[in-house]
């Protein structure tokens, strides 16, 4: 997958420049108009305030309520529109570049149901958003991932107010897996450092309380160090994380560091926490930013490279 990343800079040159400007000047010209757009809204409403009797005070208000609503939708709008441009003309060029096997459906995610089956994030889901949906197969391995952002909600007692927490917010990673299990197993990074194993051991275990989880203990001390693992089934978790495959556990937290695994009915999931929308474009930045396309790169060969990682078209592993 290497080479995907390196012959970028030819892909960019070559195509994505092309694509880009015209998408850039679209995104000038909107922020020129809003920035007028702004500027006539104050002017009015100042207008207002200096010329109008205090009594018509409410004009302006009235104005600025107007004002803003307008802007706003004007906003979202554009962005929406803005969006799905540049998604369908420079990130399905970059998925396809990776390999073009791939089906890229922007508005399409991975359904709730796949997700709560994962059990990485056990939990009542509040809201439950998924978009950017990539599928495809690599060699004999059936994958999908796409942008998760699931919350949850709590209720204060005391004032009936609600609050919504992230559950999860990143890219979910599924694959057929080729060990056919009857378990369950999850492995998590550590969140701490090593400092506070124990406590965070207790509150996964609390998450999952109602899956009876065991800690599952290993012999690798590295892996130990760097992640938690639970299962319902020793002898069947020790099956699926071979020395190899910790190995290769190992070597994807190199590459990015908080990410967690579960395996279960045939499939493995990955969750890859992000703080930021990924392929969303931003409005006040350019959008030819190489450095920023080179991300998106990299995430997307991060995605399809688990395959390679942790040989999931191995039938029989080492």
């Amino acid at each position: 997958m290497k080479d995907k990343i390196e012959a970028f800079d030819e892909l960019y040159d070559r195509e994505l420049k092309t694509l880009l400007h015209p998408l850039d000047q679209q995104r000038k010209a909107y922020l020129k108009q809003m920035t007028l757009s702004v500027l006539l809204l104050i002017s009015i409403i100042a207008g207002s305030v200096f010329l109008l009797p205090v009594a018509n005070y409410l004009v302006g208000i009235g104005v600025l309520l107007i004002g803003c609503y307008l802007i706003r939708r004007n906003y979202k709008t554009f962005k929406a529109k803005f969006a799905s441009d540049f998604k369908q003309e420079i990130i399905t060029k970059l998925i396809r570049r990776v390999d073009k096997t791939l089906e890229y459906a922007p508005a399409a995610g991975i359904e709730k149901e796949v997700f709560v089956k994962s059990g990485l994030f056990p939990g009542t889901i509040a809201t439950y958003v998924s978009e950017d949906r990539v599928e495809g197969k690599i060699g004999d391995t059936a994958l999908c991932f796409s942008e998760i952002h699931a919350r949850t909600k709590t209720k204060d007692t005391g004032s009936h107010s609600e609050t919504y927490q992230d559950l999860f917010k990143g890219l979910f990673f599924v694959a057929t897996f080729n060990k056919a299990v009857s378990s369950r197993l999850f492995i998590y990074p550590d969140y701490f450092g090593g400092r506070l194993s124990n406590i965070q051991e207790s509150l996964l275990k609390g998450m999952h309380r109602n899956d009876q989880l065991e800690t599952i203990r290993l012999e690798d001390p590295e892996f130990e160090k760097q992640f938690s693992v639970f299962g319902t089934d020793q002898v069947d978790a020790r099956y699926i994380l071979s020395p190899s495959l910790m190995a290769r556990l190992l070597e994807l937290s190199k590459k990015y560091r908080y990410f967690a695994v579960s395996f279960a009915d045939n499939q493995i999931y990955v969750a890859f926490h992000l703080s930021k929308n990924l392929f969303e474009p931003r409005i006040l930045r350019s959008v030819s930013n190489q450095k920023q396309l080179e991300e998106y790169v990299t995430y997307i060969v991060l995605m399809v490279g688990i395959i390679d990682d942790l040989k999931l078209n191995h039938t029989i592993r080492d």
